[in-house]
C-alpha cells in the first residue's frame, strides 16, 4: 500500500511476557492487582472491574461475559478468545494484543487504547464512542457495526478489514487510514464544531467516490436525479 504524505503509521511495541504463574486459589480478579499471570477461567461470567492486568495472558479465554470497567490492561496478549459480551467503559489498554477469535459485542466507550493491535477478529458490535486511539492497528477484521462518535483517533490504520455499519459522527482525526476498510451497508457522519467532517483521514480514490453522498447530504446537499 502507498504511503500518503504526511500519514503516519500505528507506532506498535510486540508484547512480549515474562514467565507466568496461574493464579493462586481464592485470588480476588475486582479492585485488583494482576501481574504476570495466565488467567483461565471456566465460569460463564467474569469480572475484572477496575483492576490491573499487566503483563497477563488471557488467550483461549471462553466466557459469556468479561466485566472489565475501569480496568488497565498494559502488555497483554489474548489470542483464540471467545467472548459473547466484553465490557470495558472507561478502560485503558496500553501494549495490548487481540486476535484470533469471536466477540459478540465489546464495550469500549470513554476508554483511551495506546500501541494496540486488533488482528484476525469477528466482532458483531464494538463501541468506541468518546474512546481516545492513538497507534492503534486493526487488521483482517470483521465488524458488523463500529460506533466512533466523538471519538479521537491519531495513527489508527485498518488492513483488510470489512464493517457493515461505521458512525464517524463528531470524530477528530489525525494519520487516520482507511484504504484497508471495506464499508458495507451503512455510514453516520456529521463534524465537529469548526472541523471538516473527514478531516484527518487517508482514503483510496475508490472509497471517495463512495462517500461522495453521505458527504453531500453532511454538507446540507440534495441530490435528485
Amino acid at each position: 500500500m502507498v504511503k500518503a504524505r504526511g500519514l503516519e503509521a500505528p507506532r506498535l511495541s510486540r508484547v512480549s511476557l515474562p514467565h507466568l504463574e496461574v493464579p493462586e486459589p481464592g485470588t480476588e480478579f475486582v479492585d485488583a492487582s494482576l501481574d504476570a499471570l495466565r488467567l483461565e477461567f471456566d465460569t460463564s461470567e467474569v469480572s475484572l472491574d477496575r483492576s490491573a492486568v499487566i503483563e497477563c495472558d488471557l488467550s483461549d479465554l471462553r466466557v459469556e461475559v468479561l466485566s472489565a470497567d475501569g480496568s488497565r490492561f498494559a502488555d497483554v496478549v489474548a489470542t483464540g478468545i471467545d467472548v459473547v459480551t466484553w465490557r470495558g467503559h472507561d478502560s485503558s489498554w496500553r501494549d495490548v494484543e487481540i486476535g484470533r477469535g469471536r466477540i459478540g459485542s465489546i464495550d469500549l466507550s470513554d476508554s483511551d487504547l495506546s500501541s494496540v493491535r486488533f488482528s484476525d477478529l469477528r466482532i458483531g458490535y464494538l463501541d468506541l464512542r468518546a474512546a481516545t486511539l492513538g497507534d492503534v492497528l486493526f487488521e483482517r477484521c470483521r465488524i458488523g457495526t463500529l460506533d466512533l462518535p466523538s471519538a479521537t483517533l491519531k495513527r489508527v490504520a485498518f488492513d483488510s478489514c470489512t464493517v457493515d455499519e461505521l458512525d464517524l459522527r463528531m470524530i477528530d482525526c489525525a494519520s487516520v487510514d482507511i484504504r484497508g476498510l471495506e464499508v458495507g451497508a451503512r455510514l453516520e457522519l456529521a463534524a465537529r464544531p469548526g472541523r471538516e467532517p473527514l478531516a484527518g483521514i487517508v482514503a483510496s480514490p475508490e472509497q471517495a467516490r463512495d462517500l461522495a453522498p453521505v458527504l453531500a447530504r453532511a454538507a446540507g446537499l440534495t441530490l435528485l436525479d
